[in-house]
């Protein structure tokens, strides 16, 4: 491995906390990383996309994304086609090799493990989630809004140079799944370190886009706002905004707006698409525009240089642009542009531009200044006790000194919550949306204590952290927010108030004391494993095994029992007064 890979894996290595990982998983997982993150709407969990081990040869990670989401289970997907309606998934496989060598034999025998994938009914044990999601996907008719596409990467240290064998290997590779007639597309592209490199370095910049801003007007001076403008973007020059240099769209940039993309059958949506095709020209005003509040600008007469920025309305109309990005030559792109470092402006500009949509109260969660006072209160620890509550998509990245495995997410927080404080582990492997939808009227209260969300965000960080040493067993994996139930009800016990409570406060302080005494943590993480194993009963640990009241009934009620016995202990916490 040549120095400047080695230096960016090593690098990689130290922010995920996989020092003691050896250097062929851990590129494995560096090129996941690398490939994949663009692809998503969060910080990837590389966890939830690596599959290989012995079990597994010749693929090393896959993911079938949809709408920048990691498809997980079927639940997932069912999760995903009550909100949309139908799905454009995209298929993902990668083999990553630490040779400098792109061996021809090798890219061959990765074509074909992905042809067997889709081709047999058998896969190894570790393909069988996203095996389960392809054959219900293939089988949904026309909610299957297109064919998916199918991308294969082939990642070397070496550098790719078009040698004949190899390239009729790749060629061979990807005609051969074609031929399976179930792709829209598909590709393989060689990546050489080069272009790990380039991809790697390009998540770790903070998100900039340059764009020609011709046909606009400044507005006048507002207190808290930096500058502002209104005009128009022909649509080449607004493609640059929402497109990375990939040529997917930059997902990311609309954490901040109040609905995901709600796709093109969506009565407005199919208005938007068929504005576009059939009255170019006057889109301009037929369309109220995008919204987009950034951080950071800067000007050289109409050359505009945007970074850190989220398209905070318009989510619906930008993806259609997106998609019909061959149709823009006559489309004029109304957009209103804000600078301002101002939280509280940023949001009241979010919530009044939404004002026009019918949109539930609930949906407008992101905006309370509730997420405000936990990501604050997350940055109140000293260093080694620093967690980084991430309130907005990949928020941290470009960041030095932020290590990516103190990195809590949105989605992290309500199912380590909803799993620590209010037993509803078997809710929290579900896809995010359904659960917050179940849970949502009992998390992020404003009047909440913000104790009891770094204590459980703390549970998950240490869980994931004994995962990562090996001092947890990985088959537990699937059962993780169990096992934080488990934690939770052995150090415990019913001690758990009303969240606004100054009793609560204490309790989830204590808990959190607990968990920063590693030996006293290693010890009650592994009681709580056996607590888990003891109430499967044998059964193996699936997720759909997970899912089940009965089971998370079951862990409560030995963990009970095991917290009588074990007064004294380091972790146990005595009744509160």
């Amino acid at each position: 491995m040549d120095k400047i890979t080695k230096s960016l894996v090593a690098e990689y290595a130290q922010s995920e906390d996989l020092a003691g990982m050896d250097e062929a998983r851990l590129f494995e997982r560096f090129a996941a990383y690398s490939i994949l993150s663009p692809k998503v709407h969060d910080t990837l969990a590389v966890d939830d996309v690596s599959v290989g081990d012995d079990s597994t040869p010749g693929i090393d990670s896959v993911a079938v994304i949809i709408s920048g989401t990691v498809v997980a289970t079927v639940d997932d997907l069912e999760a995903i086609l009550e909100t949309h309606g139908y799905v454009e998934p995209d298929f993902y496989f990668i083999q990553a090799k630490t040779s400098p060598e792109f061996d021809g034999a090798k890219i061959a025998n990765f074509g074909e493990e992905v042809r067997l994938f889709f081709a047999e009914d058998s896969v190894p044990p570790r393909l069988r989630p996203a095996k389960d999601i392809a054959e219900r996907l293939f089988g949904l008719g026309a909610k299957l809004k297109r064919n998916p596409d199918c991308h294969l990467f082939y990642v070397t240290t070496g550098r790719w140079a078009d040698d004949r064998t190899p390239s009729l290997r790749r060629d061979a590779a990807r005609d051969r799944l074609a031929e399976l007639s179930l792709f829209r597309d598909v590709t393989v592209t060689p990546v050489g370190a080069d272009d790990v490199q380039r991809r790697y370095r390009a998540i770790q910049n903070s998100v900039s886009v340059s764009f020609e801003f011709r046909d606009k007007v400044t507005l006048p001076r507002i207190d808290g706002v930096d500058q502002s403008y209104l005009g128009y973007l022909p649509g080449s020059q607004f493609l640059r905004i929402v497109t990375d240099e990939a040529g997917d769209l930059r997902r990311g940039i609309f954490e901040d707006n109040v609905r995901d993309f709600q796709g093109e059958s969506n009565e407005v949506n199919d208005g938007i698409r068929r504005s576009i095709i059939e009255a170019a020209d006057r889109f301009a005003v037929l369309n109220n525009g995008i919204t987009i509040v950034g951080r950071q600008l800067r000007t050289t007469a109409n050359e505009f240089t945007l970074e850190d920025f989220q398209i905070v309305n318009g989510c619906q109309t930008s993806n259609i642009l997106f998609n019909l990005a061959d149709s823009l030559d006559k489309v004029s792109v109304p957009v209103r542009l804000v600078i301002t470092q101002s939280d509280e402006i940023a949001n009241t500009i979010t919530a009044a531009t939404n004002s026009q949509t019918k949109v539930a109260k609930e949906d407008l969660y992101a905006l309370l200044s509730f997420q405000k006072k936990l990501e604050d209160y997350f940055a109140t620890f000293e260093d080694s006790r620093r967690l980084y509550y991430e309130r907005r998509s990949q928020q941290y990245s470009g960041m030095s000194g932020v290590p990516r495995y103190k990195i809590i997410t949105r989605a992290q927080l309500v199912k380590a919550f909803a799993s620590v404080f209010l037993d509803e582990a078997h809710r929290a492997t579900r896809y995010y949306s359904t659960l917050y939808t179940q849970v949502g009227k009992r998390v992020f209260d404003d009047d909440h204590k913000l104790e009891n969300y770094y204590a459980s965000a703390l549970a998950l960080y240490k869980l994931e952290s004994l995962f990562r040493a090996q001092s947890l067993d990985r088959a537990l994996r699937p059962a993780r927010y169990h096992v934080l139930h488990a934690v939770r009800h052995l150090a415990l016990g019913d001690q758990v108030g009303p969240m606004n409570s100054r009793r609560q406060e204490k309790a989830a302080e204590a808990f959190s004391r607990v968990l920063w005494a590693d030996d006293a943590a290693g010890d009650l993480y592994r009681q709580a494993g056996e607590v888990v194993l003891e109430a499967a009963g044998g059964s193996e640990l699936t997720r759909d095994f997970t899912k089940q009241q009965s089971f998370t009934s079951d862990v409560t009620q030995i963990a009970k029992a095991r917290r009588g016995t074990r007064a004294g202990r380091g972790w146990w916490i005595a009744p509160m007064k």
